[in-house]
């Protein structure tokens, strides 16, 4: 084991420490340390399992992202974005379900599997989507704002959905327990915010905001126990640690301070950690026959044009561009199907042939995103040729 998590270590730490052959030779980095997360795992080499320590240094590494993209914030942009985020979130969310439930009951006409599928394709892989997206260097653009507010009311929703569909399908259980762990989690984040803010008021109002260690470790250790705290509500667990990024970039000095370009340093490093580990935790990928192929199939482009097509509505804001950027962007669904998956399995609500489904869609989703996003950012950041005004 402790051999695992050494080679583990010293992958992400190669990966980690070498931005500038993948940016000089134009490779999709993400994409490549989730392939090769596969490769190490169980599904081909078998080196490394996603054993405890693993899982425990990967979900840090995502606290640490989204605590980042959290503190990197322009307040203006995200407010602007919340609506906007609150269309596309309930949209993509929506579609997905609708689309993922079609596919799977037209196929296999089981209508607790077709539930739980949809609901793996609703969700969005926040930490996956925000690493993209800071990869590519458009987390602060309009695009990235409406990612960050559609991948919150995203994770909510899809907790609802899944809490529903838990209480209908399991006897005994009371729909009015299930709406009231919803209202606790709402209570919870709305206690966290207020909280957080009083935390980060008194660190900024004493001699601590002008030492540098202390308080940035108190920040990341703020945010680790937050992230504990959203997840023991029933949310995931990089909402704390965006939510107290968020906070605390309220009272920062400036929008470009030295703990801004601290914390998407320590971002950078910390993200082949988190792509690894869902690249490791990919264990069983056999197709075997031409019908699974097919159900795979399905389930597939149920799951591009269930997160693609959601930027359509809200069009007329965003160019078709920035619109396919979006859609992209939200296209990783990663940990979270797999968590709703395996809920399902251990439930018996879903086959093992739904699981691998779902396992191949998370892979497939996860490259395709890795690899387009990085070249539709490139495309729209970069600048327009001159129109030469000489004329002849």
């Amino acid at each position: 084991m402790i051999i695992q998590t050494v080679v583990f270590l010293c992958i992400a730490a190669i990966l980690a420490f070498n931005d500038s052959v993948f940016e000089r030779l134009r490779l999709p980095k993400a994409a490549l340390t989730l392939l090769l997360g596969i490769i190490i795992g169980p599904a081909v080499l078998t080196l490394v399992h996603l054993n405890k320590v693993e899982q425990l240094l990967s979900e840090g590494a995502v606290i640490i992202i989204l605590l980042a993209a959290g503190y990197s914030l322009n307040w203006d942009r995200f407010m602007a974005a919340i609506k906007p985020g609150l269309l596309v979130g309930l949209m993509g969310v929506l579609l997905s379900l609708v689309l993922g439930f079609s596919a799977s009951y037209l196929f296999r006409h089981n209508f607790e599997e077709a539930i739980y599928v949809g609901i793996a394709l609703s969700a969005t892989s926040i930490g996956l989507s925000v690493s993209l997206l800071n990869y590519a260097g458009s987390l602060q653009s309009k695009v990235g704002q409406i990612l960050l507010a559609a991948a919150v009311v995203d994770d909510i929703f899809v907790l609802f959905i899944l809490a529903t569909a838990h209480a209908g399908f399991s006897s005994g259980t009371d729909s009015n327990g299930v709406l009231l762990s919803f209202l606790m989690s709402l209570l919870m984040l709305f206690a966290l915010t207020v909280l957080l803010s009083i935390v980060a008021r008194l660190i900024n109002s004493y001699s601590l905001k002008l030492i540098k260690f202390p308080r940035r470790a108190s920040i990341i250790l703020i945010a680790f126990i937050s992230a504990g705290l959203t997840e023991k509500f029933g949310l995931s667990l990089v909402i704390g640690g965006f939510i107290t990024g968020a906070i605390f970039s309220l009272f920062k000095s400036s929008p470009t301070d030295s703990d801004t370009v601290f914390f998407n340093n320590l971002s950078k490093i910390a993200a082949p950690l988190f792509f690894l580990a869902v690249g490791i935790q990919l264990t069983d990928m056999t197709i075997g026959t031409i019908d699974m192929l097919w159900y795979v199939s399905l389930i597939l482009i149920a799951s591009i044009l269930g997160k693609v097509m959601s930027p359509l509505i809200i069009a007329p804001l965003l160019s078709p561009k920035e619109g396919c950027l979006l859609g992209f962007a939200m296209l990783p669904r990663a940990e979270v199907a797999i968590i709703v998956a395996s809920i399902g399995m251990k439930q018996q609500h879903l086959s093992h042939h739904a699981m691998v489904a779902l396992v191949i869609m998370t892979v497939v989703t996860a490259i395709l995103a890795s690899v387009v996003v990085p070249k539709l950012a490139s495309v729209i950041s970069a600048p327009k040729p001159k129109m030469d005004s000489t004329r002849e």
